[in-house]
């Protein structure tokens, strides 16, 4: 008797707590949000990558741009089902395949309630200036490992110390590619300077002058310089 009571009390405790289980699970379903993340990166002449990180998750990279963010999981955009209550997030804008240009960090948090879509569009003319109204950009690269000279290349833009260049192109086909140094800079005429320095040593420098939304692509060739 004793032993059939026992069970019977196992039983409903097992019940209840199946129950119990299956409330939470029910309630944890249904308190969800949504966040869709956007960006209109094509509208400047610098190409870049847009990753996502979501309180602490890399959740991707942005596959498409969009112009705005009118729903959750549109095409072009990256959406993510989050539990309601505070998130955080950050946005790293990097030049496609590497370089030192259109380089920046955003970050931020927001708060969504059940059943809620944020919706958080990365505006680039926000961010780097509207492209078309008397902006364009200027890239530098060299071949420094064409001759047996071990140098480091320093570009100076209208005295601005730029930065030193990481990695040798042997051609520039766009602005913003990997190795190269790209700047956004105002329409008209700028001079340059790149310092040379190590096995061999030499400035090189020069003027150009850019149109509305034009690059500027700018190689210095070792070839041409040393021999």
């Amino acid at each position: 008797m004793k032993q059939n009571v026992f069970k019977m009390g196992l039983l409903i405790l097992l019940g209840l707590t199946f129950a119990l289980s299956s409330c939470e699970d029910s309630k944890t379903e249904t308190v969800k949000a949504f966040v869709t993340f956007g960006a209109n990166y094509q509208i400047i002449n610098c190409p870049t990558t847009v990753t996502i990180i979501l309180d602490g998750h890399n959740i991707g990279t942005l596959q498409n741009f969009v112009n705005a963010i009118n729903d959750c999981n549109e095409a072009g955009t990256l959406t993510k089902e989050i539990p309601v209550g505070e998130h955080t997030y950050k946005v790293e804008i990097r030049p496609l395949a590497g370089g030192d240009g259109c380089t920046k960090d955003l970050t931020g948090t927001f708060t969504v309630s059940e059943n809620e879509c944020e919706k958080i569009f990365i505006d680039y003319s926000q961010i780097f200036g509207t492209q078309g109204e008397n902006e364009a950009y200027v890239t530098f690269g060299a071949n420094y490992d064409a001759i047996n000279c071990i140098s480091t290349v320093t570009i100076f833009l209208d005295n601005e110390n730029l930065g030193t260049l990481q990695n040798p192109v042997h051609s520039i086909s766009e602005c913003g590619v990997a190795g190269t140094i790209t700047k956004n800079i105002s329409v008209g005429e700028h001079t340059y300077r790149a310092e040379i320095r190590g096995s061999c040593t030499k400035d090189v420098a020069g003027t150009f002058t850019v149109s509305e939304n034009e690059c500027k692509k700018i190689f210095i060739d070792y070839f041409q310089i040393f021999n």
